[in-house]
C-alpha cells in the first residue's frame, strides 16, 4: 500500500497547497520554532528535499506515506504483544486504509509527522507498564512524546491520558521513578522549542491560543454550540471510518465491562475526544 502511494505521488501533478508551501518555506531556514507550528515538519521536509536533491512536490510530500507506514507498523507491534499476530495484521491493515490516512498520505501535514512518534511513545510506555515500571522504557516514551510535541502541540494530550490511566487503574501506574524519567526526557526533547518561544514572544503558543477561538474572549465566545459539536462528532465517522468509530463509541458505553487491557487503551483515546467535544 505504501509503495503504491509513493508511486501515485510520482504521478501527482498538483502543486503544493498553502500549508504545504508554508512548511516547505520554513525548511529553507532551519529554526527551533516557527510562527504557527513547532519545527519538526519543516526539518523533515528539508531533509527529504536534500536527500532527493529537489524541491518538487514529490519530495516535499514523500515523508507522508512513509511516516504513516511507520505508524501502522508500530500499532501492529502494540497489538501483537496484547492480542496476537492475527490481530496485529488487522490493525496494520485497518490503520493504513483509514480515510484520514488515505488523505494524509497524499498531503504532508503536522498530524502525519506527529503520529509515528506518538505511537512509539505509547508502545514504549506500555512496555514499561508490562514490566511493572521501567525507568528505561519510560524515558524512551518521554523522549518519543517530546519529538511528537515538536511536530504538533496536540501531543500534550498524551500526558493527560497517561495521568488519567494512572489515577483510574493500578495497571496504569509506572511508579514515581519511571514517571519522573518520562517527564525529564519529555522536557529535554521539547526544551529547544520552549526556549525559542520564550525569546520570540511565545509566537507559536499565541497562535495556538488564537486557534481555540474562545480563549481570548471567553465571556463573548464561550457559549453552547451544539451545531458545532454535532459537526465535529459527525466528522469523526469520516475520519475513523463509520464502522470503527461506531465500535469505539460502543466500547466506551461498555467501559466498565471491558478488560483492564482494553480500558487502558480506551483511556488513551476517549479523553481526547471528550476534551475536543467540550471545547
Amino acid at each position: 500500500m505504501t509503495c503504491l502511494r509513493v508511486l501515485l505521488l510520482a504521478f501527482n501533478r498538483t502543486d503544493l497547497f498553502v500549508d504545504e508551501a508554508q512548511y516547505w518555506l520554513w525548511g529553507q531556514e532551519l529554526a527551533l520554532g516557527y510562527y504557527s507550528k513547532p519545527p519538526l515538519i519543516g526539518w523533515v521536509i528539508r531533509a527529504s528535499t536534500e536527500i532527493g536533491g529537489s524541491d518538487a512536490p514529490f519530495w516535499v510530500r514523500l515523508p507522508a506515506p512513509l511516516f504513516h507506514c511507520a505508524t501502522a507498523l508500530i500499532l501492529g507491534a502494540i497489538a501483537a504483544r496484547r492480542y496476537g499476530q492475527a490481530a496485529a495484521v488487522w490493525v496494520v491493515a485497518t490503520y493504513i486504509t483509514l480515510p484520514m490516512v488515505v488523505l494524509g498520505s497524499l498531503l504532508v501535514s503536522t498530524d502525519t509527522i506527529m503520529v509515528p512518534f506518538l505511537t512509539l511513545a505509547l508502545w514504549a510506555w506500555l512496555r514499561g507498564l508490562d514490566r511493572g515500571g521501567s525507568v528505561l522504557w519510560a524515558a524512551v516514551a518521554g523522549g518519543a512524546l517530546g519529538i511528537a510535541f515538536l511536530a504538533k502541540y496536540a501531543a500534550v494530550y498524551y500526558l493527560i491520558c497517561a495521568a488519567l490511566a494512572a489515577l483510574a487503574m493500578w495497571q496504569g501506574r509506572p511508579g514515581w521513578a519511571p514517571a519522573l524519567a518520562a517527564l525529564a526526557a519529555f522536557g529535554a526533547a521539547i526544551s529547544p522549542n520552549v526556549w525559542w518561544n520564550l525569546v520570540n514572544g511565545l509566537s507559536t503558543v499565541e497562535h495556538t491560543l488564537d486557534n481555540a477561538d474562545w480563549v481570548r474572549d471567553p465571556g463573548g465566545r464561550a457559549a453552547l454550540n451544539l451545531a458545532g459539536l454535532a459537526e465535529f462528532v459527525g466528522s469523526q465517522f469520516v475520519v475513523f471510518g463509520p464502522v470503527l468509530f461506531a465500535v469505539l463509541l460502543g466500547m466506551a458505553a461498555r467501559y466498565r465491562r471491558c478488560t483492564a487491557e482494553r480500558q487502558m487503551l480506551l483511556l488513551f483515546s476517549l479523553p481526547i475526544l471528550l476534551i475536543v467535544c467540550t471545547q
